[in-house]
């Protein structure tokens, strides 16, 4: 399609077409934004700023079509620049706020991809995404129908779908977490609470998320004392005993974190993290070792231990 020439006339119709052709152009527009080695052209051809546009058709499915588009070419290191650069932030925060959760999900996932890159990091948290994003880290809502209901099947659909849009979210905060500028912006707008619901999830990518979260806040001596102010240290002690690995990586670091500060380590020690964490001192994994060795050293220096 692209080499026979199709590019610049289905750009043209992402802008002037019906609403069922624009559809159809922004479909074509995913499929080919699968490919990677068609980035440069879809940039150079101008596919961005339609595609941008179309995020806030009154129509979902162009929606759709045009979200997953901008989310697949959201992955590679220059249209991550472009994206933001285009002027896709507001938009895709009014998005966040989409009745549709398929459209919420996207919408983080294409702030999740974009927060990789360091400047876009800054800018996204400057473009209001903040509040939109952790609106979306609050727990679904179990299903209240029963199985053979007719309710039933639409209501743990949506479940699975809050699930999703929940830990995209929480991927685009941990990305964001990660700048040194955003720290303090991130705690004054309320990062900790919603937080630590990601830890009591019951689902191991979620916990993984939210703890890796606190790991990136724990770095700062002052957030760190707000983090155990707000009550995170006995969450994070159960996410020790958890199996997954990379949840135990996330929690044991942000502990290494929090062990750091001499005035945290009487609150860690009494938490009851002395005995998981030397468990943890046989884990497989070198990086748990590692984590959990330093928090022990940390740990160690408490006088009244």
């Amino acid at each position: 399609l692209v080499q026979a020439g199709g590019l610049p006339p289905l750009v043209t119709l992402l802008r002037s077409g019906s609403d069922k052709v624009k559809e159809h152009a922004a479909g074509a527009m995913r499929n080919l934004s699968m490919n990677p080695e068609l980035e440069a052209d879809l940039l150079r051809e101008g596919a961005l700023a339609p595609l941008i546009s179309l995020l806030s058709s009154p129509e979902i499915k162009i929606q759709l079509q045009a979200a997953v588009a901008l989310r697949n070419l959201s992955v590679t290191p220059d249209s991550k620049i472009k994206i933001v650069e285009e002027g896709a932030i507001p938009v895709l925060v009014t998005l966040l706020r989409s009745p549709d959760l398929r459209l919420q999900e996207q919408a983080a996932v294409i702030f999740r991809n974009l927060s990789v890159n360091s400047e876009n990091k800054v800018l996204v948290v400057q473009g209001d995404a903040v509040p939109g994003l952790l609106a979306l880290l609050r727990t679904p809502q179990d299903p209240t129908a029963a199985e053979g209901d007719p309710e039933y099947e639409a209501q743990i659909a949506a479940y699975k779908q809050s699930l999703k849009v929940q830990e995209q979210a929480a991927g685009a905060m941990r990305n964001l977490s990660m700048h040194a500028e955003n720290k303090g912006k991130l705690v004054s707008l309320g990062v900790i609470p919603p937080t630590l619901l990601l830890l009591q999830s019951g689902e191991t990518a979620i916990q993984e998320q939210g703890a890796g979260i606190l790991r990136n806040m724990s770095v700062s001596a002052p957030h760190g004392a707000i983090i155990i102010s707000d009550g995170a240290v006995p969450y994070l002690v159960s996410l020790l005993r958890v199996p997954d690995l990379k949840v135990q990586e996330q929690a044991a670091a942000t502990l290494r974190n929090l062990s750091a500060t001499p005035e945290n380590r009487p609150a860690l020690v009494q938490a009851g993290t002395l005995p998981l964490l030397i468990e943890l001192l046989s884990s497989p994994e070198e990086k748990i070792q590692e984590q959990a060795g330093v928090a022990l050293r940390n740990l160690s220096d408490q006088v009244d231990h």
